[in-house]
């Protein structure tokens, strides 16, 4: 189970290095072959992020990003902490 786990996330990696997406996609796919879609999300998480920051550091040009998407980001952020932290409604 452990090396078809590896070898997954290998391929998977090679179709990201080769045209810069597609971990999730190919890592996905593959997996629910043997675990459930829910292992399979949970063991995405980590590869995911890891590869997706080095792929914001890999340009060289961070704040030139930033400075492009700050508001995509603020937006994310602020969304993110109103769908786990919803308004409370008075009744």
């Amino acid at each position: 189970m452990l090396s078809f786990i590896v070898v997954v996330f290998l391929l998977a990696g090679m179709v990201k290095c080769m045209i810069g997406l597609g971990l999730p996609a190919v890592s996905m796919g593959l997996l629910t072959m043997l675990i459930s879609p829910y292992q399979a999300a949970a063991l995405l998480i980590v590869p995911s992020m890891v590869t997706n920051i080095w792929q914001l550091f890999a340009e060289g040009q961070v704040l030139r990003v930033l400075a492009r998407f700050w508001t995509l980001l603020l937006g994310i952020i602020v969304g993110s902490i109103w769908s786990i932290f919803p308004p409370s409604r008075s009744k």
